[in-house]
């Protein structure tokens, strides 16, 4: 994004990605545990968020921020390394608590 508007390889790519993660998520709400499900939802709704902000710099329709601004591609790296990331971090420790080898792995 800093480098410019994504060529049409990395919009195929992204969507792939999308897709990929769309009919897997689709599939473990049938079958995960009622706490892994909620992590997993978090997860999901993080990753949106981030897809959202990533995207709307291509298309011309950024979001009001509080402070009076608009989103950036700074707001888009930190949802994806820090808010994503900690989701999955919590997945991962929900998933191990059900399977009854949670510890202090990160």
């Amino acid at each position: 994004m800093e480098e410019g508007t994504p060529d049409n390889e990395d919009r195929a790519e992204l969507m792939d990605a999308r897709a990929q993660f769309r009919d897997l998520y689709s599939e473990a709400q049938m079958i995960l545990p009622d706490a892994v499900l909620e992590a997993a939802k978090s997860a999901s709704v993080a990753l949106g968020d981030a897809y959202g902000i990533s995207k709307r710099p291509e298309i011309g329709k950024l979001w009001m921020v509080s402070g009076g601004g608009t989103e950036s591609i700074a707001m888009a790296e930190h949802s994806a390394h820090v808010i994503v990331n900690n989701c999955i971090i919590h997945m991962r420790h929900m998933m191990r608590k059900d399977l009854g080898v949670s510890g202090s792995y990160r």
